[in-house]
């Protein structure tokens, strides 16, 4: 007896070839769905890692100003600070100042500042470190131009504080030396992600009131004032110092029945 082979089970060629197609173009599907996610993955922790870079830069820059003594110059994109009294002597030394600035073509805001190392000869450091006028330390350039002289060259310190930035802006109130307010605003990013951060800085340990103008420039005052009443002999002083005279208890009233009305 012959079997008929007529109705044997199987696929076709037309439909193994359809079937290879429809495979093929779900797999296209799942790996541009799959390339377009790992580019916008790619993406966002590109712009997180600026953003934090940003924040962490204008952390960084606030903490400087908050303990700044003085912003003794600004522009629209640089700042000189007189960052701190390290010898507490109320004098301006090279070594305490600071210049903040905007590089457009690298896209940086650094911060330049003279390092002497530790093992400088006291009498060499006494030398280079010598006390700057604030009336010299009024204008960016000036700054700049005491920073770069050659005898500083080898200690100056160039440290980048914020990468990416776009653009970077300040405005202080009032105009320095006398600013205890600034206004900082930072744009970093790459291509079409950019974020705007901005942030009001107040100097806490500010010397502006020790600032003073004398034939047309700023400086410092070398000896604070007296305060009112120290350190005088007036009336005030005696009475103080005067011994006080014993307490007295007031006599004290007889006591008297109420009286009744009829």
């Amino acid at each position: 007896m012959k079997r008929s082979l007529n109705n044997s089970a199987g696929f076709t060629l037309v439909e193994l070839l359809s079937s290879l197609m429809i495979i093929a173009l779900i797999g296209a599907v799942i790996a541009s769905v799959s390339a377009a996610l790992s580019n916008a993955q790619s993406h966002s922790d590109t712009l997180t890692e600026i953003i934090q870079s940003g924040r962490s830069g204008t952390m960084q820059l606030g903490a400087k100003l908050r303990k700044a003594k003085l912003i003794t110059a600004a522009s629209t994109n640089e700042m000189a600070l007189w960052g701190n009294d390290a010898n507490n002597d109320k004098q301006i030394n090279v070594d305490e100042i600071m210049l903040i600035q905007y590089v457009p073509n690298k896209q940086i805001v650094e911060r330049w500042q003279i390092t002497f190392p530790d093992t400088l000869p006291p009498i060499l450091r006494k030398i280079l470190n010598k006390p700057q006028q604030l009336s010299n330390l009024t204008s960016i350039d000036n700054v700049r131009k005491l920073l770069s002289r050659p005898i500083y060259l080898r200690y100056l310190s160039k440290k980048t504080l914020i990468t990416d930035v776009l653009d970077f802006r300040i405005l202080a109130n009032p105009t320095p030396p006398m600013t205890r307010l600034v206004l900082m605003r930072l744009t970093v990013g790459k291509d079409k992600q950019r974020i705007t951060i901005t942030n009001a800085v107040r100097l806490r340990a500010d010397m502006t009131s020790s600032v003073i103008m004398e034939n047309g420039q700023y400086s410092l005052q070398s000896n604070q004032s007296p305060t009112a009443g120290s350190g005088s002999n007036n009336n005030d002083d005696n009475d103080d110092d005067s011994p006080n005279p014993p307490f007295r208890r007031p006599p004290r009233r007889p006591w008297l029945p109420p009286i009744r009305p009829f």
